[in-house]
């Protein structure tokens, strides 16, 4: 059988594959809690290689943007952009280099993103 996390990944991906016109905006936990281990590697390892696989499956009409968060908001950008190769990979490499650190704060990344002007 199959992780549950690659099953999980599986639906999210053929949900936004399937959405005509999308705006996509990645939220990661960026706590210290994601340096602990899971399944062979270290939670942020796990999320940051799901993150590449599901950015790899937009499509160029889809838009999207990437944060994370801990008791501040990062971004990749405030706002949402095209889902060219080149901002794939700028994203990918952006949140490989983030390393966890400090408390949870989930309200914060959520109230930033529904208030952005720059996110639908």
């Amino acid at each position: 059988a199959r992780p549950v996390s690659q099953r999980r990944s599986e639906c999210i991906f053929k949900a936004v594959e399937e959405t005509k016109e999308a705006g996509v905006v990645y939220i990661i936990d960026m706590s210290g809690s994601m340096a602990c281990g899971l399944e062979g590697a270290s939670r942020l390892e796990l999320v940051v290689e799901q993150l590449k696989d599901a950015v790899d499956a937009l499509a160029e009409h889809h838009r999207f943007t990437v944060l994370h968060f801990n008791t501040s908001v990062q971004y990749f950008e405030r706002r949402l952009v095209n889902a060219s190769p080149g901002n794939k990979l700028q994203a990918i490499q952006w949140i490989s280099k983030a390393t966890p650190d400090g408390m949870t704060n989930i309200s914060q990344p959520l109230l930033e993103v529904l208030q952005s002007p720059g996110i639908p």
